[in-house]
């Protein structure tokens, strides 16, 4: 199975079984590609793009708005490091200060411990990470500017408020993001390792 699909799978798998209306034997015959890329390259944002940039780049891709903030979901079951955030939690940061305070002792600690993305609910797929991000509570920057920009607010809180209309807009665009820059036949290769190309 191809590294692009195991992740599409995962996330399908951690949804509630009666939205599960993804066919994975539909796709199993896509393949990884064969280069390495930065993410300017394949037109990926970074952690530290703004909103503006993010919406462009999935943009180009066919994405629109609703989808883009409906795949910000998959942040509840997802983390991160403390060394990718110790600039978010600084005194001038926006985030709630008890929260903040919770996250210094945490990186406070030898080595660069694990960070969920979701601080409540992180092995539930749940609207939590939206109802967090409205309480300032957003672990990355990225997440939290979602809450506050003009263009994504309105769409945020309609998925908080409505689970059942949030949870059929993923289903539909996760099998959209699936079908994004497809490699087929000796377009690419099937690692046996996710993380390097085969010998």
């Amino acid at each position: 199975m191809a590294c692009a699909l195991k992740r599409v799978t995962i996330s399908f798998n951690a949804m509630p079984f009666e939205l599960k209306d993804f066919n994975a034997s539909e796709i199993e015959d896509l393949d990884d590609g064969m280069i390495i890329s930065t993410l300017e390259e394949i037109n990926i944002p970074s952690p530290r793009s703004s909103i503006s940039d993010a919406l462009k780049s999935f943009n180009s891709k066919g994405m629109a708005l609703k989808e883009i903030v409906t795949l910000l979901r998959a942040h509840a079951i997802g983390f991160t490091h403390c060394n990718f955030i110790r600039n978010r939690l600084s005194n001038h940061s926006s985030m709630e200060p008890s929260f903040r305070n919770k996250l210094v002792g945490l990186c406070n600690m030898q080595g660069n411990p694990k960070v969920f993305l979701d601080q409540n609910t992180y092995l539930v797929f749940d609207n939590q990470l939206y109802n967090q991000i409205f309480l300032e509570r957003g672990v990355l920057a990225f997440d939290q500017q979602f809450a506050s920009d003009s263009v994504t607010k309105e769409v945020v809180m309609r998925f908080t408020r409505n689970e059942e209309s949030f949870m059929e807009r993923f289903v539909d665009a996760m099998v959209k993001m699936r079908n994004i820059g497809v490699l087929l036949g000796n377009e690419g290769d099937i690692r046996k390792n996710c993380r390097v190309f085969n010998s």
